[in-house]
């Protein structure tokens, strides 16, 4: 074999050599990748941050100046409920239509006012007699056109049938009490830790007022 023909064949050889390799694409100068183990041997997938809820503290709860509300109406009692919840304590009054019995009746959350006390000491309807609660402030909650007892029925059963006196003994609520039921003026008091700082929500199916108070 001449020099040339030698020449040309050293030439030609390794671009073959180049052109084998560029005809499998991304091999090149690369290491194939190996999924991430944790720690037990198990593959890990890529995953999403967790999604945060934040249950609702006293940093985020703000106070309100509504004091009254409601739409006028003949109801009935039919639950009260207190609980604690991170950052307040609920307290819940459950209403239902007057006229029937069981009280099931669809109702509006009838006519409220509520007055901030400065003690928890309460003065009972009609009999003026005098009622102390726990805690160190005071909450009237008086309902027009509701009652414990449905007297639109002939035999007036009562709808609510649960404690009249309900000693909480949370955080911000203390002990909630009947304060007055008279001629469908409902009122209930709640003794308080200290001075409130509260907020009003209007619910419906059930009807209920819901009174939250900062802890």
């Amino acid at each position: 074999m001449s020099t040339l023909r030698r020449a040309a064949l050293l030439l030609v050889f390794p671009a073959l050599l180049a052109a084998c390799s560029a005809s499998v694409p991304g091999t090149a100068g690369k290491t194939p990748a190996r999924p991430a183990s944790s720690a037990s041997g198990l593959t890990a997938s890529p995953a999403a941050g967790p999604a945060v809820t934040s249950a609702p503290s006293s940093s985020s709860f703000a106070c309100s100046n509504q004091l009254s509300g409601g739409t006028p109406s003949l109801v009935q009692l039919t639950d009260v409920r207190v609980a604690s919840h991170p950052g307040f304590d609920r307290i819940t009054f459950q209403f239902a239509g007057a006229g029937s019995y069981p009280a099931t009746g669809r109702a509006a959350v009838p006519v409220y006012k509520l007055a901030m006390l400065p003690s928890p000491n309460f003065v009972r309807d009609p009999s003026g007699l005098g009622l102390q609660l726990a805690g160190s402030a005071g909450l009237r909650v008086v309902f027009q056109g509701a009652s414990d007892y449905d007297s639109t029925m002939s035999d007036a059963p009562r709808t609510y049938k649960g404690s009249l006196d309900i000693h909480a003994g949370l955080p911000a609520v203390r002990e909630v009490a009947q304060v007055g039921d008279f001629e469908r003026v409902l009122s209930w008091g709640a003794g308080l830790a200290s001075s409130p700082c509260l907020r009003t929500t209007e619910l419906s199916n059930p009807s209920r007022l819901v009174i939250d108070v900062r802890s």
